[in-house]
């Protein structure tokens, strides 16, 4: 990250899940994003043919010479960078920094045509001589309850990555760490996830500590480990989130069904924006909105929000990494509301009803 650059190396395996075979396959780069593309293929030399190449929309079509029937599979190999040079005027790239990179897997192709490219503002469509764009699809859409509203591309993948940082930097990603070493004054880290996930992850990379603490799970007679991954100096609030994490844990394996992983990540992230987002087992959360808070425990009026953002990004881990909505209105319902939901009851547990 020194340079700010990222490398993509990788395989997708793509799966027809249709009743007819497919002769077309549309992959979509995302060219917000300015990538450098070094290599994209479909299995073997000879598989496809690449149609059409919109490189204003990154949009690419492949023919395939022999139809994909169902059932069967595809390898998709890429090879693309990333870098940031010099500085723009303005919306500087702040994903890709020096210490506390966070990348998320928009930076990848996806399949299919990208609907959320597409322009949104009413009045921007209008000069163009565009129709307003239409709300999710309702309800009762079928093919649009194929999909989860999160990936249009894939329901729930298996995941194996390698990620290799500055050899005094941590990366992480979700998943069980497999294996780490050291080659060229690199440090890399495998990370294989244990059961299938959202097609919905994310790479970080720091100077870290950590601190690490755990969670007693009384119903599944376990103990989950939680580790926070600070910058050094960010100690204010880390027993906060930790209570947090662990009332979050504990309520909603009570209430709704067992935590699905054997450990807790939360990672700090630069403050140039403020949220926090729940991955699998893994919870990027940005310094200002939690690490440098300054609660007053002697003021009612003065909410803990490091404990409560962390009991709303925890709960996640049922609401929307075990239950999720199709792509139909509504279904963040069963993500955010939710979320939402359990983090109040569990502030209402840790301090009471009226705070």
């Amino acid at each position: 990250p020194r340079t700010r650059r990222v490398h993509f190396q990788g395989q997708f395996m793509l799966v027809n899940k249709h009743a007819r075979p497919l002769d077309t396959i549309i992959v979509s780069l995302p060219v917000e994003q300015h990538p450098r593309l070094r290599a994209l293929a479909l299995g073997q030399p000879g598989t496809a043919t690449l149609a059409l190449n919109d490189t204003t929309s990154g949009l690419r079509l492949y023919r395939l010479a022999r139809p994909l029937a169902p059932g069967d599979s595809l390898p998709l190999t890429m090879s693309l960078d990333y870098r940031e040079l010099g500085f723009p005027n303005s919306d500087s790239n702040t994903d890709i920094v020096d210490n506390g990179s966070f990348i998320s897997s928009n930076y990848l192709p996806s399949l299919g045509y990208r609907k959320d490219a597409e322009l949104t503002s009413d009045q921007e469509r209008k000069s163009y001589g565009l129709k307003p764009r239409p709300r999710m699809a309702p309800v009762n859409d079928l093919p649009a309850r194929q999909n989860t509203y999160i990936s249009q591309d894939a329901d729930w993948i298996r995941f194996r990555t390698t990620v290799s940082t500055e050899a005094d930097q941590t990366a992480i990603a979700p998943g069980y760490l497999q294996k780490e070493w050291t080659k060229d004054g690199r440090r890399y880290f495998t990370y294989v996830m244990d059961r299938p996930m959202l097609n919905f992850y994310t790479f970080l990379s720091a100077r870290y500590l950590e601190k690490k603490d755990q969670w007693v799970d009384s119903a599944g007679h376990r103990t989950v480990p939680i580790t926070i991954y600070y910058q050094p100096g960010h100690t204010y609030d880390l027993d906060r989130m930790l209570a947090g994490a662990k009332a979050a844990l504990s309520y909603c394996s009570r209430n709704f069904s067992p935590y699905q992983h054997q450990q807790v990540r939360i990672l700090e992230f630069p403050g140039y924006q403020s949220f926090a987002q729940s991955f699998a087992n893994t919870i990027p959360f940005s310094e200002s909105i939690g690490f440098i808070a300054k609660v007053d425990p002697k003021d009612p009026e003065d909410i803990d929000y490091p404990f409560y953002v962390t009991a709303h990004e925890v709960a996640h881990q049922w609401w929307a990494h075990q239950v999720i909505g199709g792509n139909v209105q509504g279904s963040t319902l069963m993500a955010e509301s939710l979320a939402e939901y359990s983090a109040l009851m569990v502030m209402k547990h840790a301090f009471g009803y009226y705070t």
